[in-house]
């Protein structure tokens, strides 16, 4: 049996060298070295700006609140979990700014996060507990 296979001289290293997959709605552009992708995505509903006939008719309500959140520029950390997930950890995330984001919980509630980001800059970080404002310095890792 023939395998496709794609094999590249040199990772992406911007957005545009990445590898775009999709199927019109959903997009999602690949870039990075392995072990260290990078993985953009993307919804056309979040920026169309039109109502659109969607399968759940009260839809259109989350998608609004989403991009609510995302455009608010706040880096969210387990703002919603649930219940099968008491305690765990999840790393390499991108948040909005390239920014790497792992986080950590025990018993429903965060014990930890780590941030990074190639380009300083601050970020406000919501936790349940509340907000704080970030100074992040260029690939120094911030960990709380």
């Amino acid at each position: 049996m023939m395998e496709n296979i794609m094999q590249y001289a040199h990772e992406a290293g911007c957005l545009n060298e990445a590898l775009p997959l999709g199927n019109g709605t959903l997009g999602a552009v690949l870039y990075g070295r392995s072990g260290k992708e990078k993985i953009s995505l993307n919804h056309d509903t979040l920026w169309s700006g039109k109502l659109r006939r969607f399968t759940c008719p009260h839809s259109i309500d989350f998608y609004q609140k989403a991009q609510a959140l995302i455009l608010d520029g706040k880096i969210r950390l387990l703002p919603a979990l649930p219940d099968a997930f008491k305690e765990g950890s999840v790393s390499g995330l991108k948040a909005k700014g390239n920014i790497t984001v792992d986080i950590s919980w025990q018993d429903g509630k965060l014990t930890g996060f780590t941030l990074q980001s190639p380009i300083g800059q601050e970020v406000t970080v919501a936790t349940p507990e509340g907000e704080q404002r970030i100074a992040l310095m260029p690939n120094l890792a911030y960990r709380a």
